[in-house]
C-alpha cells in the first residue's frame, strides 16, 4: 500500500473523483455554473499534475525527437532525449507511423513550433519517465475541441434545449472525466486523434452531412488508419438504424430495443466471420489481397491482435469481464432512462439506439480480446455523447443515468492504471 500512501498520487486521485461526485448536484438542481466551473478546474488541474504513465513517454520522445526508443537513452540539459545510434536512422517523424501521414505532420509541427521537455509539475510515481508537456497539452486540447464540435453537431435540437455556453460547460468535464478521453489523451494518442475525428463525422452522418463525414474519415485515417474501420461502422449502422425506423415506426420500446441488439449483434457476427476468413492462407494466392498485405500493414496488424490476449496481465481485465462491466452499466442506464419515444421519425438520430447497436457489436468480437478492446474504446467516445443527452436532459432520470455512466468512466480500472499508473495494483498485493 505504499504507492498509494503518496501524497501526490492521494491528491490526484482525490482531484479526479471529486468532479464526478458533484456531477450529482446537477442530477438534482440541473444546469449549475458554479458546480461546472469546479469540475474543469479540477480535471484540468489532474490532467496537468497526474504522473507520466503508459505510452505517454514513447509518444513524448517521439514529438521530441521524431524517432521511438527502442533502446535505453539519456536525457540532455536541455531536456531533450539522447537516443542510442541504433533508433536515429532513417527519416525522422515519417519511419515510426509512414501510413499516418496526418499524425505524423501533426507531430512535426508540433515539435518545430512548441518548445520541449518537462514543463508541469507532475507527480512522481516512483521512477523517472520521460515527458514532452507542451506537445502532449496540445494533443489534449485538439482532442478537447474536436469532441466538443461533435457534441455541439449533435446538440443541435437533439441533445438538449441548451445554449452554446451551456453545452460547453456540461461537456468539457464530461469529456474530460470520461474513460476515452483519460485512455485516449494520455496513452493511445493516435488512435484517440481517429476516433475523435470520427464522433465528428458521426455527428455530420446524424445530420445527414455525408460529403464531410466522409471528408472527415479520410482525415480521421490519416491519424490513425484503423480508423477508416469505425467510419465504415459508422455509415453502416446509421443506414441499418434508419432502415429498421423507417419500416417499423411504431414499434414497442422493447421491441424497437431487441432489433438494435440483434442489428448490432449482425454486423459483429459478419466482422467476425470476415477476420476468421481474412486468416485463412490461402488468401495469399490471390492477387488483390498480396498487394494489400505487401502495401500496408492492415492484414499483419489484423493477425497479430486476433491472436494476442493480454487479459492475463493484473493490469488488463478480460473480455468476458469487460463485456459484463460495461454490459451491467448499459442496461442499468437504459432502465432508468426509460422508454423512448412511440413515434420517431426515421430522419432523427437517436443517440440511444447508435450506442446499443454499438455495444452489442462488441459480443460477438469477444472472442478476440484485444481486437475487441480498441472497439469499445470507440465505444466509450460514443457514450461521451450519450452522458451529455443525458446529463442535459430535462428529466431527473435522464440526468442520473448519465451520471452513473460519467461515475462508472471515472472508476473503471482503465482510467485509473492510466491517471495513477498500474503500480497501484501490485502494491495490493
Amino acid at each position: 500500500m505504499e504507492f498509494l500512501s503518496r501524497p501526490g498520487i492521494l491528491i490526484v486521485l482525490i482531484l479526479w473523483i471529486l468532479p464526478h461526485i458533484l456531477f450529482l448536484r446537477l442530477v438534482v438542481v440541473g444546469f449549475c455554473k458554479n458546480t461546472l466551473v469546479i469540475c474543469i478546474v479540477c480535471l484540468a488541474v489532474v490532467y496537468a499534475i497526474k504522473p507520466v504513465t503508459f505510452d505517454l513517454p514513447k509518444y513524448s520522445i517521439y514529438f521530441a525527437t521524431g524517432y521511438l526508443a527502442m533502446w535505453p537513452y539519456s536525457s540532455s540539459k536541455e531536456h531533450i532525449p539522447v537516443l542510442d545510434s541504433r533508433d536515429t536512422t532513417g527519416t525522422p517523424f515519417v519511419q515510426a507511423y509512414p501510413y499516418d501521414r496526418g499524425f505524423v505532420q501533426l507531430a512535426r509541427g508540433l515539435h518545430r513550433l512548441l518548445p520541449i521537455g518537462p514543463y508541469l509539475p507532475r507527480v512522481d510515481a516512483g521512477h523517472y519517465r520521460y515527458v514532452s508537456d507542451l506537445q502532449v497539452v496540445a494533443i489534449s486540447i485538439l482532442g478537447l475541441f474536436i469532441i466538443m464540435l461533435a457534441c455541439l453537431l449533435f446538440g443541435n435540437g437533439k441533445l438538449a434545449k441548451q445554449s452554446v455556453t451551456q453545452t460547453i460547460l456540461y461537456g468539457l468535464p464530461i469529456v474530460m472525466g470520461s474513460v476515452f478521453f483519460m485512455i485516449g489523451s494520455q496513452n493511445v494518442i493516435r488512435q484517440f486523434l481517429g476516433i475523435s475525428v470520427i464522433l465528428l463525422a458521426l455527428s455530420l452522418i446524424s445530420r445527414r452531412r455525408y460529403l464531410l463525414a466522409i471528408i472527415a474519415i479520410i482525415l480521421a485515417t490519416s491519424f490513425h488508419r484503423w480508423s477508416i474501420v469505425f467510419g465504415i461502422f459508422c455509415l453502416v449502422a446509421t443506414i441499418g438504424i434508419r432502415v429498421f425506423t423507417a419500416t417499423d415506426k411504431h414499434s414497442s420500446s422493447i421491441r424497437a430495443f431487441l432489433k438494435n441488439i440483434a442489428l448490432g449483434l449482425t454486423l459483429g457476427v459478419c466482422a467476425v466471420f470476415s477476420i476468421k476468413f481474412i486468416f485463412f492462407e490461402s488468401l495469399n494466392s490471390i492477387e488483390i489481397f498480396q498487394y494489400i498485405s505487401g502495401n500496408t500493414t492492415y492484414f499483419g496488424e489484423l493477425k497479430q491482435y486476433g491472436l494476442m490476449n493480454s487479459s492475463e496481465l493484473l493490469s488488463r481485465s478480460s473480455a468476458t469481464i469487460k463485456l459484463i462491466s460495461v454490459g451491467i452499466l448499459f442496461l442499468f442506464s437504459e432502465l432508468i432512462v426509460g422508454p423512448t419515444s412511440p413515434t420517431r421519425s426515421a430522419s432523427d438520430f437517436d443517440i440511444r439506439t447508435f450506442r446499443a447497436v454499438t455495444y452489442s457489436f462488441l459480443i460477438p468480437l469477444s472472442i478476440y480480446p484485444e481486437l475487441m478492446s480498441r472497439v469499445l474504446f470507440f465505444y466509450f467516445g460514443v457514450e461521451i455523447i450519450f452522458i451529455c443527452w443525458a446529463v442535459m436532459g430535462e428529466e431527473w432520470r435522464m440526468r442520473l443515468a448519465g451520471w452513473i455512466v460519467l461515475v462508472g468512466h471515472g472508476l473503471a480500472l482503465n482510467s485509473i492504471n492510466v491517471l495513477i499508473g498500474s503500480e497501484w495494483l501490485y502494491s495490493l498485493k
